[in-house]
């Protein structure tokens, strides 16, 4: 093995003294607004704002995915729930009305 081997197996070159620092990513506001907004009981928005956030995500190589994914989760579960009450609040009106 010689030695340029052994150097680029080891990484890029550091200088003595020198700490390496790991940068990282900024987190994109778009999925903190998701998560937030999915977290106040909002159905659309955090829904939208997770999916749009996803996109930046990629696009840009910002940090934050976990966040958009969990706004999502909050979206559609918080949507799903608003639907089922509107099914049981027709449903109860229906037969309130239908009823002798």
């Amino acid at each position: 093995m010689s030695h340029d081997d052994f150097a680029a197996r080891q990484g890029p070159w550091v200088p003595a003294g020198a700490v390496p620092v790991h940068v990282q990513p900024p987190t994109n506001g778009m999925a903190i607004a998701a998560l937030v907004t999915g977290v106040m009981g909002l159905a659309v928005i955090p829904i939208v704002l997770g999916h749009l956030s996803l996109r930046d995500i990629r696009r840009r190589g910002q940090a934050g995915t976990g966040l958009a994914v969990t706004g999502l989760v909050l979206g559609y579960a918080t949507l799903l729930g608003y639907l089922v009450l509107a099914a049981v609040v027709v449903g109860a009106i229906y037969v309130g009305v239908s009823a002798p």
